[in-house]
């Protein structure tokens, strides 16, 4: 959101800001974007201390295009999706169609690799005494199963 108000009020965005300007989309024109990344973390207390910050060996992915690539180290699995045709990833590429993978895998292996050498995350924080208000906020916001207020 930052860039995207950065940008309609002329004002630079700083060099190190996560996000998009999305000022495209507001005039009704398709959104360039590059690769969009993610990756798993949990509280410190319970973070896999090894490598360079304490979830380094989590799940990532990368998303270029149809494609999303996912790598867990800790459990030394990669998958490859087509979210076109196989939004629910239910279907992974590198074993029903290796032709594809094959295809595919260097560059988002490439980007990730990339990406994940420059990041430097910190673990989320957890404080056990916000647990019910967090898990009251998400019911709120669609993201909790059972909550009264979803």
């Amino acid at each position: 959101v930052m860039p995207t108000v950065l940008a309609l009020l002329g004002i630079e965005a700083p060099q190190r800001v996560e996000g998009a300007r999305l000022v495209p989309l507001l005039a009704g024109q398709p959104l360039a974007r590059g690769p969009i990344f993610c990756e798993a973390t949990q509280p410190p207390s319970r973070a896999v201390e090894t490598g360079p910050w304490p979830n380094a060996l989590k799940p990532k992915c990368v998303r270029i295009g149809c494609y999303k690539y996912v790598r867990a180290p800790y459990l030394e699995v990669e998958q490859l999706f087509d979210l076109e045709s196989d939004p629910r990833e239910r279907t992974n590429l590198i074993e029903s169609s290796p032709d594809v993978a094959a295809r595919e895998l260097p560059a988002l292996r490439a980007a990730l690799d990339r990406w994940q050498a420059a990041a430097h995350p910190l673990p989320s924080p957890f404080r056990r005494q916000h647990a019910d208000a967090v898990r009251k906020r998400l019911g709120e916001l669609g993201y909790a199963e059972g909550s009264e207020d979803h």
